[in-house]
Formats: structure tokens, C-alpha cells, sequence
């Protein structure tokens, strides 16, 4: 008995679909492969925790081993780290393409800032940066999502503008 809905005849053959083409032939996961362990976030092998852990205590100890040039410029390089593996998730995972990413960081960052100058503690402001940087990415993926490709590509662009100009005119906030 043929199952015509997954193209795949009685006996493993093609079938004709809709429109008399032939479905594309089911691709067979080669033994020992884990398509799971290869995309997850955090490694679970030994090994590679033991590697994240000696890079956790690498990194508390940098402000002692280096001076304020060095650690301004490793912050930099950590900030433009971040933003890589956010568009990395989105790329690399969804195929979606979006450069707004540079917008979001700064609406975090002008939200801290200004929350530090009215009195908020850092590690207050830094959580509430990045809740209302969230937020906004939250509406603004409203309309986002029903576009997709080049045209989402440009949506955000857009957005990318538009903050740039609200932060360089809005003199009493920047």
C-alpha cells in the first residue's frame, strides 16, 4: 500500500505527488551523528566545561592583571561578541536576516545610563536596560514577523535608522 502523502511508494520507491513531480527522497542521518549536540548552546562533554570554567575565572581576573585601556577595549570586544552570537542564533538557526541588532544594544544602553544618572544602581539599571531593550524588540517584532528575506532585511534597517536619528537629536536623554 503506497503512502502518496510522504512520497514514498510500498516499496521505498518516489511517488508522484501533486501536479505529477516527484517528492524529494527522505535523507538518512548517518550513524554516530548528532544534530542536537551540534547546535546546542553549551557544550556537555567534560572537556569543554572544564574550558568555560577556566574562561569564567580568566575573565574575573582580567581588571586585576590589566589596566583600564586594555580592560575598555576587552569590554568592546565582548560587546561586539554578544552582538555576533545574537545574529549568529538568528541567521545561523532561522536563515532570517536583521541589522537592527546595533539598535537594540543602544536602546539598552542609553535606558541604563539613564536610569544610572537618576539614581538606579548599576546592576538595577543593566537588568532594566536589557528588560526594556527586550520589550522594544518585542514590539517591534509585531510587524516584523509577517515579513521575511530582503524585505525584513530592509524593516530593519529601518528601525536601525530611525534610532540612530532619536538618539543623536534627542539632546536631553543623549
Amino acid at each position: 500500500e503506497a503512502d502518496l502523502s510522504a512520497g514514498i511508494g510500498a516499496e521505498g520507491e518516489a511517488v508522484a505527488g501533486i501536479g505529477g513531480l516527484a517528492e524529494s527522497p527522505r535523507i538518512e542521518v548517518p550513524p554516530g551523528v548528532d544534530y542536537g549536540a551540534e547546535i546546542a548552546l553549551l557544550p556537555r562533554r567534560p572537556a569543554a566545561i572544564v574550558r568555560w570554567v577556566v574562561a569564567g575565572v580568566v575573565l574575573l581576573a582580567l581588571p586585576q592583571l590589566f589596566g583600564e585601556y586594555w580592560l575598555n577595549q576587552f569590554n568592546y570586544v565582548m560587546i561586539y561578541a554578544l552582538s555576533a552570537i545574537g545574529l549568529q542564533i538568528l541567521l545561523g538557526y532561522t536563515g532570517q536576516i536583521s541589522i537592527a541588532h546595533a539598535a537594540f544594544m543602544g536602546i539598552g544602553a542609553y535606558a541604563c545610563n539613564y536610569l544610572e544618572q537618576n539614581g538606579v544602581t548599576f546592576v538595577v539599571a543593566f537588568i532594566a536596560g536589557g528588560v526594556i531593550a527586550a520589550a522594544t524588540g518585542a514590539v517591534i517584532a509585531v510587524p516584523a514577523r509577517r515579513v521575511s528575506g530582503l524585505s525584513l532585511l530592509v524593516a530593519t534597517m529601518a528601525f536601525n535608522f530611525i534610532v540612530v536619528q532619536v538618539a543623536g537629536r534627542w539632546v536631553s536623554v543623549t
